[in-house]
């Protein structure tokens, strides 16, 4: 009896809290710089894609709106550490500077970087390979295993907007590979039935992809990391990959 006395108490304790949070939307950076399918925009809005399938589905499940924030990938951890945003999706530990000041989703699902060349060049399989290169990566984005290649000049880092303009670099020969991961290459079918290009798996093992969450409100940290969970758990976020997968569909 005096369990269920003292359960009694601590909810009504915290349905304040928990109602706070179900009123208060959740503020999800996703940038224009996650391409497709990542995130689709039309004319600046966020219209479809894998983040916004997953976001709204966890919105949906947990009672609450989302409003979508559009910031460059540099202003992305700032707004997560001071509490002006709750989630960033398609993050690693990795890939920011200070992973203990964000909270972190259960592992979504797992992304291979690959390499995409000229079919007239040679196959990339080691790191040495790409001494003296010029490679085409996307601002704002981190590629750590890389960074030692870029810092001592061996390779050379050469930003640009978007995959597609780093294909259009590469076809011109100003580029002489293109970094991508498998998912953007095989939803832009880069290769198939393309003889002009190669795809190259990286020699590094996948990597896993989260969504980091703000810890600056720790009720609402919590109730955003149960729910990551249960769309992991009830199979959410792989349905909704499949979907977007166009090997999947062949």
């Amino acid at each position: 009896m005096q369990r269920l006395v003292n359960f009694l108490i601590l909810v009504f304790i915290l349905s304040p809290f928990i109602a706070f949070a179900q009123q208060q939307p959740i503020r999800a950076i996703v940038s224009a710089t996650n391409e497709s399918p990542y995130a689709i925009f039309e004319n600046r809005r966020l219209h479809s894609g894998i983040a916004k399938d997953i976001l709204d589905t966890l919105a949906q499940r947990n009672f609450r709106h989302i409003e979508y924030l559009n910031l460059p990938r540099a202003r992305v951890e700032l707004w997560l550490e001071s509490g002006q945003a709750d989630i960033a999706c398609f993050l690693n530990p990795d890939w920011v500077a200070d992973p203990e000041q964000l909270g972190w989703s259960p592992v979504l699902f797992m992304t291979e970087q690959v390499f995409i060349r000229r079919s007239d060049s040679a196959p990339i399989t080691r790191v040495t390979d790409l001494n003296e290169f010029r490679i085409g990566t996307v601002r704002g984005f981190s590629y750590p295993e890389l960074e030692a290649l870029f810092s001592s000049g061996q390779a050379v880092r050469d930003d640009a907007a978007d995959l597609a303009a780093n294909i259009e670099r590469l076809r011109e020969g100003r580029l002489d590979t293109v970094m991508s991961v498998d998912l953007h290459v095989d939803y832009f079918e880069v290769a198939k039935n393309n003889p002009d290009f190669v795809i190259d798996k990286m020699w590094a093992d996948p990597a896993p992809t989260y969504c980091a969450l703000s810890k600056h409100n720790s009720n609402n940290y919590y109730q955003l990391q149960q729910a990551f969970q249960e769309l992991v758990n009830t199979g959410a976020v792989e349905t909704i990959l499949a979907g977007y997968s166009k090997r999947s569909s062949q």
